[in-house]
């Protein structure tokens, strides 16, 4: 069987290629570097999800995709957002329909349900928000959309939901907490006392493979699951924590809720008036991501499609050293 990745050189995808591999399969990867990032036997396949020539022709002769590829985070133009994601999935889908894909598994985001309020062992019956609070949030909802809406008889397709990846070779959370720490810039959001669903990168590899031994027997077509952890976790423990792990001080500065709420408002308009649209210091987005609770229940993808963690939270934790983690309450 022979199956297309897109984003097969991020955090990610990196950790899925050997799983896919090891299964036996043929691994074709689409992506905008010269070559592959990794040393494994895959077929690599220069080209941008934006352009729809590049999809059509890598999704040529395979059977099912995996599509992780997407714009995420704050800093970029809209139209960059809308370019990527939600155009990029309908190249995907179409070449998927085009050259007689069977099956289609989007890598989407628990943020495609904040809503700004604290969502605790949330399911898949929460709604789309209906006032996503950036860009990335609001093409992801778009993008998932048309994968659910795409379901049929001849593609089968689902969503899974990864919750704050985390682990070895993280280029975004633990790198930006880090800079921030370095910088003076990180401060706790709130009281500090919510919880938060994170999920080790090599559980997140797992659920998509599980997801495509779903379809193929026929299940999960049309539907989303979030995927996480055993257990919610103090979030600004764990932040301590890691930074501890990583030699650095703990965070003692304090920011209430509201104020960083309305700081977010304030900076993300004076930064769509920049020219290169930088990441403002704060975002709504951010504040709600840093002060709220926000977990879900796994019971629809363990029982769906058979995920149960792998990587504990115990071992997962050992990517950043030391063998202590904080509590769960």
């Amino acid at each position: 069987m022979k199956v297309l990745v897109t984003g097969g050189n991020g955090f990610l995808g990196q950790r899925l290629l050997p799983l896919l591999l090891k299964r036996g399969l043929h691994v074709r990867v689409l992506g905008r570097q010269e070559r592959s990032a990794t040393n494994l036997p895959v077929e690599y396949r220069r080209g941008d999800i934006q352009n729809f020539p590049d999809v059509l022709g890598a999704t040529r002769g395979v059977e099912a995709v995996f599509h992780l590829a997407s714009r995420a985070g704050i800093e970029s133009h809209p139209q960059l957002y809308d370019a990527v994601n939600v155009q990029g999935t309908c190249h995907i889908l179409e070449a998927c329909r085009q050259n007689r894909v069977s099956y289609c598994i989007y890598t989407s985001s628990p943020c495609v349900v904040f809503n700004g309020k604290d969502i605790r062992n949330g399911d898949e019956s929460i709604p789309y928000s209906s006032h996503p609070l950036c860009d990335y949030a609001r093409t992801k909802i778009q993008a998932e959309r048309l994968v659910l809406a795409a379901n049929s008889p001849s593609l089968r397709t689902l969503a899974l939901r990864p919750h704050l990846l985390f682990g070895r070779g993280d280029r975004q959370l633990i790198p930006r907490l880090l800079r921030r720490s370095q910088s003076g810039q990180l401060a706790q959001i709130g009281a500090g006392k919510n919880h938060v669903d994170m999920t080790h990168v090599d559980n997140a590899a797992q659920a998509h493979e599980l997801a495509l031994l779903a379809l193929l027997r026929g299940h999960a077509g049309g539907k989303a699951y979030f995927i996480g952890q055993e257990h919610p976790l103090p979030l600004w423990e764990t932040i301590d924590e890691i930074l501890r792990r990583l030699g650095r001080p703990p965070v003692t500065r304090r920011i209430p809720y509201s104020l960083a709420y309305a700081s977010g408002y304030v900076l993300e308009k004076l930064s769509r008036l920049r020219r290169n649209h930088p990441e403002p210091a704060m975002t709504r987005f951010l504040a709600l991501a840093l002060g709220k609770d926000h977990y879900f229940s796994h019971r629809a993808a363990r029982e769906e499609l058979g995920y149960s963690p792998k990587i504990s939270i115990e071992e997962a934790m050992k990517d950043y050293g030391a063998p202590e983690i904080p509590p769960s309450s």
